[in-house]
């Protein structure tokens, strides 16, 4: 396990809530190669934080990554609803991009 992996559990044992620290390991997870764990990582994440956007974009990736297209396409598919329901346009316009490339159709 890396330095950046000790460091950031470290500190989701000081504030295991912060979903920010559960989605930043995540992303070290998978940035260290362990797509297995990391997508485990960010899936726990979204099941305690449903309403943190940015792991739909990741989660997304993550599970096409991984081979997981079907998968993948519904949570974006989410997180799309989800980005409508906040107005972050930004947000959404990535989603889509990502959507599109998954599908081949722009939604």
């Amino acid at each position: 396990m890396t330095t950046r992996l000790l460091e950031l559990l470290s500190l989701m044992e000081e504030d295991p809530s912060d979903p920010f620290l559960q989605y930043v390991y995540a992303l070290e997870l998978e940035k260290s190669g362990m797509l297995e764990e990391s997508i485990s990582a960010i899936q726990q994440m979204m099941m305690k934080h449903p309403a943190y956007l940015a792991a739909y974009y990741q989660a997304g990736r993550m599970l096409d990554l991984k081979g997981e297209r079907d998968a993948a396409i519904s949570v974006v598919r989410a997180g799309l609803k989800l980005a409508q329901q906040q107005n972050n346009r930004h947000t959404m316009a990535e989603l889509k991009y990502l959507l599109a490339e998954m599908t081949g159709e722009d939604e």
